[in-house]
């Protein structure tokens, strides 16, 4: 399984292999964002930035228990800025799954504390 940040949420929305790099940048941007709104949820008590393929997953979480929420997370706020959906059903249905990702990585630190 792919480590990077970065190239797993690439895969994701692209589906693309890891020698394309035209998104990279608007990639990194949004990955960059979400990671800073994932601070507020207390996923990382530091700022994390990504800047390419180098940083891993092991290097933001050590919680095993959200790390597939995290991945879901960031996947699917990059996705409705990155390419949203025309469907306003599937636009609310991942409004309810970024919801839902809140509130069990939450509840899952809460009860690692």
């Amino acid at each position: 399984m792919e480590n990077s940040i970065l190239n797993t949420i690439k895969s994701m929305l692209l589906g693309s292999g890891m020698d394309v790099t035209d998104f990279d940048t608007d990639l990194i941007v949004l990955i960059n964002s979400t990671l800073s709104n994932m601070i507020q949820l207390g996923v990382s008590d530091k700022q994390f930035h990504i800047t390419g393929p180098s940083e891993t997953w092991d290097q933001l979480i050590t919680n095993e228990n959200i790390l597939a929420s995290v991945k879901e997370y960031i996947y699917i706020r990059a996705k409705l800025l990155f390419d949203p959906p025309t469907s306003s059903i599937v636009m609310e249905a991942y409004k309810e799954i970024l919801k839902e990702d809140e509130w069990r990585i939450t509840n899952e630190l809460d009860i690692s504390k």
